[in-house]
């Protein structure tokens, strides 16, 4: 089970289901948002396997392998917390959309939450960081 935090147009959802995850939920707490990525998700042929949710957060998202967010770290990082609930021990947490002068606080609030094996991806003004649930 694949996770999207803020799908926004529902890009990370649809490469989800095109790599082979078997489920995957894709929710944003904008209902243009919602509306556009249920279009994308049908245009792509993958609505067998993406569901698309109005919602908060993790806010009614089954337990999952993997969570991805490509969100601001404004937006990140308060749904920090409800992202350990959702994802399973062992399982990945994917942040991504973070500039470098917010990428510290990010790392620093990472380390500290159940997570392990954090790393960092930067490419140009940009990171990214993945981390396990312990």
């Amino acid at each position: 089970m694949v996770v999207d935090v803020g799908t926004g147009s529902g890009i990370l959802a649809i490469v989800a289901a095109k790599l082979g995850a078997g489920r995957v939920w894709a929710g944003d707490n904008d209902p243009v948002a919602v509306l556009t990525a249920q279009r994308n998700v049908a245009q792509n042929g993958v609505e067998e396997v993406v569901s698309v949710h109005l919602a908060n957060g993790c806010e009614g998202a089954p337990e999952c392998d993997l969570l991805v967010a490509n969100l601001t770290a404004e937006a990140i990082e308060p749904l920090l917390p409800d992202f350990a609930r959702c994802v399973r021990r062992g399982g990945w947490l994917v942040v991504s959309g973070i500039v470098r002068e917010r990428s510290h606080r990010v790392r620093t609030l990472l380390s500290e939450m159940p997570w392990g094996e954090v790393t960092a991806r930067e490419q140009g003004e940009w990171y990214a960081f993945s981390a396990r649930r312990r």
